[in-house]
């Protein structure tokens, strides 16, 4: 029985996943972590969850080790922020939002079908109070304007590469110098 956090278990089930399935359709991980939810101006602390990045499971407001997980409506540039689950990465006068989502893909191997789980990461910076969304170097040295010269300076110096497996870590990197140069 939920009692008094009824509320949150209202809804759809989850859906089972094939156990044969490679991977799995979790924000971070397939286990249950305990955060604090705030859904509906009530704050639940120590509720354990999950973020489906596959289903977009409702979540209003959360943290999970740490990690700041919000719905966010669209907004900013050209329609650019897509209705969904933002994960905060960092705090400060530039936020960065990173929206992960999984999609259910197959490919054959031999004989066999193999089904996995296939992730895709945006990255989005909040600068004024509209997202911009920032993929790629290019894109965020086209957003954070005055200091091209300084910021590529500093990529080639600290050896950054903007390549999936570093991508999250180098725009991290530079938004935070940047943010030293313009405090």
């Amino acid at each position: 029985m939920a009692g008094s956090q009824a509320a949150l278990y209202t809804g759809r089930q989850e859906p089972r996943y094939p156990a044969y399935w490679e991977g799995h359709p979790y924000l971070t991980t397939d286990e249950f972590q305990t955060g604090t939810l705030a859904f509906d101006g009530v704050v639940y602390p120590e509720v354990w969850m999950r973020l489906n990045t596959h289903t977009a499971d409702r979540v209003a407001y959360a943290r999970m080790n740490g990690m700041e997980i919000r719905r966010l409506e669209p907004m900013g540039e050209k329609g650019t922020l897509d209705a969904g689950y933002y994960a905060r990465l960092r705090e400060g006068k530039y936020p960065l939002w990173k929206r992960a989502r999984k999609s259910t893909e197959r490919r054959t191997e031999g004989l066999e079908m193999i089904h996995f789980f296939k992730e895709s990461v945006d990255y989005y910076l909040e600068i004024g109070g509209r997202f911009v969304a920032v993929n790629s170097k290019r894109a965020l040295l086209r957003r954070l304007e005055g200091r091209q010269a300084e910021l590529n300076s500093f990529i080639k110096r600290q050896q950054l590469s903007f390549n999936k497996a570093n991508r999250e870590a180098s725009i991290l990197a530079v938004v935070a110098y940047y943010e030293s140069l313009n405090p």
